[in-house]
């Protein structure tokens, strides 16, 4: 009713979300990993076709990544930051309450991380996890009859089962169906290991001398 049903005004909120998705994925690299994995990872969210496209059409996929990248900085923060309060908590249980309640796949995905999370676990951050925990079940109880429903009705007709080679299309998609592309990350993703392990080999036997 305020910015009308025009195809830009309902394509342009999630094309937002898809650009903040790059701006909050390469902070997460910076603060987990380096300024340059954060600006690597956040490279190819900008430019390879499958985020790109799915974060023009007017459905919750560019919005469930911004969600999920979200919920992972509160994540982080709450399981490592020593720092983490009652904002953290909170911010992380609305994160999970909006995937539950965005997309069963994200649901999923964010399930996932959640059993994760236990492993990291101790006695200064177990309470803050499991009442961000509480926070997502309690907002989503409401939906649990829906989501039984949507299980009872059975599976999608439209959508075919997976093949025996379903991972790897889908990843040969998701870099553009292209070869060089892929060889290229694979060959990048292999310098690095083999470049950190030549680095702290060095270290140790400076160290050692």
């Amino acid at each position: 009713s305020i910015f009308g049903t025009s195809e830009f005004a309902l394509r342009f909120p999630f094309v937002v979300f898809g650009t903040l998705s790059i701006l909050l994925l390469f902070l997460l690299g910076k603060k987990w990993y380096s300024r340059e994995a954060g600006l690597f990872a956040a490279i190819f969210l900008a430019f390879l076709y499958f985020p790109v496209i799915n974060s023009i059409f007017a459905r919750p996929y560019s919005v469930g990544v911004f969600v999920c990248l979200l919920l992972l900085r509160f994540w982080f923060d709450i399981l490592f930051d020593k720092k983490a309060n009652w904002k953290q908590v909170v911010g992380l249980g609305i994160c999970y309450a909006l995937a539950m309640y965005m997309h069963y796949f994200l649901f999923v995905c964010i399930a996932v991380i959640g059993v994760v999370g236990l492993f990291f676990l101790n006695k200064s951050n177990f309470k803050l996890y499991l009442r961000a925990a509480l926070i997502g079940i309690v907002c989503f109880v409401p939906h649990i009859a829906v989501t039984y429903y949507h299980l009872s009705v059975g599976g999608l007709e439209w959508l075919a089962p997976p093949g025996g080679l379903w991972l790897f299309d889908f990843l040969f998609y998701a870099f553009n169906s292209e070869w060089i592309l892929m060889t290229v990350l694979l060959l990048l993703i292999v310098l690095g290991v083999f470049s950190k392990r030549t680095y702290k080999a060095y270290n140790l036997q400076v160290t050692y001398v």
